[in-house]
């Protein structure tokens, strides 16, 4: 096991609901969780215990990431940010804590539960890496002389050349026109 007793984890953001994660499968207030950073309570024979899940689930190492300790350069820069962010003191993250005092005086009496703030609105300003996928795809060209232009595109699995056959028979069935048909491989972010 990777981790300790008291040791801060975050739920990975891409957990599957029903995916297996070592000897655990993951179920949906697990994967309502994700991204989120939590404290390790107790571990077990079979995997981790957290503080905060109130449905006690068992977790695995394969469902944490480790999580780096915040500098207090980092801290002061996230705190900045929050603050030219915000356009009133109300929407501000650490005025959530306590909507009865200050600013200064929540950092002064919590400053554990500011760390917290600090570090979840790190997690959710984080630059995400783009996904990408490649795909094959068709596309139905019109020829009106001097332009050229896509009338129609589907993504295909089939061979080259069947594809292009029967992306262009079909198009052609309620269309006419001069028309010809291209085979691409692309790569494009995921949706």
């Amino acid at each position: 096991m990777k981790y300790k007793v008291g040791d801060k984890v975050r739920i990975r953001k891409d957990l599957v609901m029903g995916g297996n994660y070592g000897d655990s499968v993951a179920v949906d207030d697990m994967v309502d969780m994700g991204g989120n950073v939590v404290t390790i309570e107790r571990a077990g024979n079979l995997g981790y215990y957290i503080e905060e899940d109130p449905d006690g689930y068992c977790w695995t190492d394969e469902m944490f990431e480790p999580v780096e300790e915040m500098s207090a350069i980092e801290a002061l820069y996230i705190l900045a940010e929050i603050c030219m962010k915000q356009y009133t003191c109300s929407k501000c993250p650490i005025q959530c804590i306590d909507r009865q005092k200050t600013c200064v005086s929540i950092r002064k009496e919590n400053p554990t539960d500011v760390v917290k703030v600090l570090e979840q609105w790190k997690a959710d300003h984080e630059k995400k890496e783009i996904e990408v996928e490649f795909a094959y795809v068709v596309r139905v060209i019109e020829d009106t002389g001097k332009v050229k232009r896509c009338v129609y595109e589907e993504d295909v699995t089939e061979v080259k050349e069947e594809a292009m056959k029967r992306v262009l028979k079909e198009y052609c069935k309620e269309h006419e026109g001069k028309l010809f048909t291209v085979y691409e491989e692309i790569c494009r972010v995921k949706e």
